[in-house]
């Protein structure tokens, strides 16, 4: 993997270069972040062209949020977000892709810390609807959505800032994957 090559040399680089660290630490960050923003390209890029079969099993939603909540904390130690997990009565465990679902919750989550810049709270709920299926919301205390944006949120290669553009419109084919709809 070219981009991987490129990553380690930069790390060799910057580990043997400390003595010279002032003159390159400059060009070494700008190395390191642009091979991880390609990184982060080609894997939304690979998986939006070929998606991972869902499997799905029996798992605790509860369980599921919590972890999500973890990954998160863990992709962006920095976020300052409060996260409130919300489960309603009667949701125990439902069959999902537990891996993919995570992969939904934390790029929600991620949205909320790069584009709700007012948003200091997220609450995760999951309920049982009237018709008996499970609903999972993501729901924060920011200034909301631009409403003419509204309409493209999920569609490949748009984007609000500095992503890919796939991130909205790989979760969407993972929540329809499971028959749902976002």
């Amino acid at each position: 993997h070219p981009i991987f090559a490129l990553k380690s040399a930069a790390f060799v680089i910057a580990h043997k270069a400390q003595s010279l660290a002032s003159e390159l630490a400059n060009p070494l960050r700008t190395l390191e972040s642009e091979t991880s923003r390609m990184t982060r390209l080609m894997d939304d890029l690979l998986q939006f062209a070929r998606p991972d079969k869902l499997t799905r099993r029996e798992i605790v939603v509860a369980d599921l949020l919590d972890d999500a909540v973890s990954a998160f904390r863990a992709a962006a130690p920095e976020a300052t977000l409060e996260i409130q997990v919300n489960v309603g009565p009667g949701i125990e465990s439902w069959s999902l892709d537990r891996d993919r679902m995570i992969q939904v919750v934390v790029n929600l989550l991620m949205n909320v810390r790069k584009h709700a810049a007012t948003a200091t709270h997220v609450a995760l709920a999951a309920e049982r609807t009237p018709d008996g299926s499970l609903r999972l919301s993501v729901t924060d205390n920011g200034a909301g959505i631009d409403p003419q944006l509204r309409g493209d949120l999920f569609e490949p290669f748009r984007t609000g800032g500095n992503g890919t553009g796939l991130g909205l419109a790989i979760v969407r084919r993972i929540v329809e994957g499971h028959l749902g709809t976002i």
